[in-house]
């Protein structure tokens, strides 16, 4: 097995430096989203109004782990590991100074969970890239740095309500690095055993978020590709796991709410697929004007003659990785990129589609890819122009994620640079709420009006416009228009 084998100190002492520096970069890096307030994306309904937290005991764990109870998405496994952060995290008394929502719960211990989390995860990657390329230390510790520094993880990090991608891919990178680890061993008992270790893995993955369904396939890839075993072995391997996996889908699929009204035709999946994967090379390459609403639905998509055509560029990649299909380590990374993101490109309908197919958070492990990528391109012992680069590149990730962790501050800031993002978001709703909350009625009158005049036919816009008024002592103007809703409805 890997882990027995000798290792000269200097490789030692280089590995150690290298999780050293990672730990260091990233947690510092990551930092001032401890100090972020909830967000009314989410934050509300998933953590401190979710009836899974009103309570942490025996009869909530039980909750967690009944299909019966889902509220939106069957993830047991990530429910139970947040439990003693919601205890940890319960106030006595509402204090708007820690949370602003008024809400009985401190939001910094959840960010608190998400930085550890990150940080825990690109040391994981570091393991992993080291497994593969034991003595390209250098390289993995970049390629490491990549995956954790990228600004694409802000949104998974900071967002303290989605903080089950990282815990998904605690999981997921355990399951990858003990699959590698069963692949080379030669002792059959113990190889068995790792096996088994791995499908246990990869179920308390998918139980933390099912987007873990692609694991095996990622797992096939490596073993194909990196650890060059014959197809008869790997695919003895994937058929019995990929198996036992199914049920928890068929599970999933039952139990999870999912609105499919939004869902495109199933002849035009392809093309919102292939936008989808555009989009996120795009942003891979040219991380600016990163929002949590993009807006960027199927409708949005097929309703543009560019919709029917970015499918090229997956494609043009996939005929050039096929054209190259010898350099193995090029195919591995393109392989781990898209299998992280298969499960949330639109080929099945999810939660979120209805607002926008793509989001920052679907990047989290899918980076792993450009990992592993760098890792295996930079070579052991670099000119100095070539490690100026690096560096550059990374302190240029670090700034810029450093950056767009105060967009996260609290609901306010992130609606602006949603806006930004997206000028045509109907985000300003929250931010509306948040001023409606705190008795800022003229500025939360202005913003429901301009929802009004931009769908003057959406019923709760007018439903809070008169709300507002009521609250602002216009009663009679505002039981008019409560009226007249309650006759439309």
């Amino acid at each position: 097995m890997l882990t027995r084998m000798t290792t000269p100190a200097k490789v030692r002492f280089g590995r150690a430096i290298g999780a050293a520096i990672i730990l260091i970069a990233v947690f510092f890096t990551f930092l001032p989203v401890t100090r972020n307030d909830f967000v009314r994306c989410d934050d509300d309904s998933c953590l401190y109004y979710n009836r899974l937290f009103l309570d942490v005991s025996w009869q909530s764990f039980k909750r967690a782990w009944n299909p019966d109870g889902v509220f939106v998405t069957y993830q047991p496994v990530a429910y139970t590991l947040m439990a003693p952060v919601v205890a940890l995290a319960k106030l006595k008394i509402q204090d708007r100074s820690i949370c602003e929502s008024g809400a009985m719960l401190d939001p910094h211990p959840f960010h608190w969970l998400s930085l550890l989390l990150h940080v825990l995860d690109c040391l994981l990657v570091f393991a992993l890239l080291l497994l593969l390329f034991p003595r390209r230390v250098l390289p993995c510790a970049l390629g490491s740095l990549l995956f954790g520094l990228h600004p694409l993880q802000v949104e998974s990090v900071a967002w303290a309500s989605s903080v089950d991608r990282p815990i998904n891919a605690l999981f997921s990178l355990a399951c990858l690095i003990v699959y590698i680890v069963a692949a080379r061993e030669k002792h059959l008992v113990l190889r068995r055993t790792l096996y088994v270790i791995t499908v246990v893995l990869s179920i308390a993955a998918y139980l933390a978020k099912p987007v873990a369904i692609t694991l095996p396939l990622a797992a096939l890839i490596i073993d194909r590709c990196l650890l060059h075993r014959d197809w008869k072995r790997v695919l003895v391997w994937y058929a019995p796991w990929q198996s036992l996996l199914m049920p928890l889908i068929a599970l999933t699929r039952v139990v999870t709410s999912v609105d499919s009204s939004s869902a495109p035709p199933m002849w035009t999946r392809f093309f919102v697929a292939g936008d989808a994967l555009t989009w996120h090379l795009y942003k891979l390459v040219l991380p600016i004007r990163l929002g949590i609403d993009y807006g960027r639905n199927p409708s949005y998509v097929l309703s543009h003659w560019w919709g029917y055509a970015t499918w090229l560029v997956p494609f043009l990649l996939a005929f050039g990785l096929y054209r190259y299909r010898r350099n193995r380590w090029v195919v591995a990374a393109a392989g781990l990129w898209f299998c992280a993101l298969l499960p949330d490109i639109g080929l099945l309908p999810f939660s979120y589609q209805h607002r926008s197919t793509v989001a920052d958070r679907y990047d989290y492990l899918a980076l792993m890819g450009p990992a592993l990528a760098l890792a295996a391109w930079f070579p052991c012992r670099p000119r100095p122009p070539k490690v100026i680069a690096a560096a550059s590149l990374l302190l240029l990730c670090a700034v810029l994620s450093a950056t767009q962790t105060r967009t996260w501050k609290d609901t306010p800031s992130l609606v602006a640079q949603a806006s930004c993002a997206n000028p045509s978001s109907d985000l300003r709703l929250f931010i509306a709420g948040y001023y409606f909350d705190h008795h800022q009625f003229p500025r939360a009158m202005q913003l429901y009006l301009d929802e009004v005049n931009a769908h003057p036919h959406d019923m709760a816009v007018r439903s809070n416009v008169a709300r507002t008024l009521i609250r602002e002592g216009n009663v009679a103007q505002g039981a008019k228009l409560l009226e007249a809703h309650s006759e439309d409805r």
